[in-house]
C-alpha cells in the first residue's frame, strides 16, 4: 500500500477532525495520522477491504485515541487549576496556624531543645541525610559533641523534642 497516493484522504480526514475540535493543530494530527498509516500499513490485506477503507479507519482510530488522551489532559489540567486556586485561599489561612503552632511549639522547649532545632534548621554548611533518622540524629549528635556537648544534654534534648512532637499529634 503506498501511503503517498492518499494523502488527500488523510488530509480530508484530519480536516474533519480539526473543524469539529478547534483548539487542536492540524499539523499535529496530521502527523498523527501519517505515522498511523504508516505502522498499519504491515497489516494492510487487499483481500478484505480497498486501501481507502482501511486508511480511513486506521485514521480514525488514530485521531479518537488522540482526542481522548487530549481529554485527559485537559481534565487533568483543569482539575489542578481549581485545585490550585483552593489551594491560594487555604494557603494563607494555614500558613498563620502553622506558624502559631511552630511558635508554641518553640516557647514549650527548654533552651537545649530550641538550639537543638536551631542548629537543624538554621545551619547551611551542613548536610544531614533527613532521609534516614538515625544517620541523621548520628550527624547531629557528632557535631553536637563537637560543641562540648554533654552526653546528657544531648539526649535530654532528644527526648524532650520528641515527647513535645507527640503531644502535638
Amino acid at each position: 500500500m503506498n501511503i503517498e497516493k492518499h494523502l488527500d484522504l488523510i488530509r480530508k480526514i484530519v480536516w474533519s477532525y480539526t473543524k469539529k475540535n478547534p483548539g487542536l493543530s492540524f499539523d499535529d494530527l496530521f502527523s498523527e495520522a501519517c505515522i498511523a498509516c504508516l505502522e498499519a500499513q504491515d497489516k494492510y490485506d487487499p483481500t478484505k477491504s480497498a486501501a481507502t477503507t482501511f486508511i480511513w479507519y486506521v485514521v480514525h482510530n488514530r485521531l479518537n485515541s488522540v482526542l481522548r488522551a487530549n481529554a485527559r489532559v485537559v481534565y487533568q489540567e483543569n482539575i489542578e487549576e481549581i485545585i490550585d486556586e483552593e489551594d491560594e485561599a487555604a494557603d494563607v489561612e494555614e500558613q498563620m496556624i502553622a506558624r502559631q503552632e511552630w511558635e508554641e511549639f518553640m516557647a514549650s522547649l527548654s533552651e537545649n531543645a530550641r538550639s537543638i532545632c536551631a542548629t537543624v534548621l538554621n545551619e547551611q554548611n551542613i548536610y544531614l541525610p533527613t532521609d534516614k533518622p538515625r544517620a541523621c540524629k548520628s550527624e547531629l549528635t557528632k557535631m553536637l559533641r563537637a560543641r562540648n556537648w554533654s552526653w546528657g544534654q544531648i539526649w535530654s534534648g532528644y527526648r524532650e523534642i520528641k515527647l513535645a512532637l507527640s503531644e502535638m499529634r
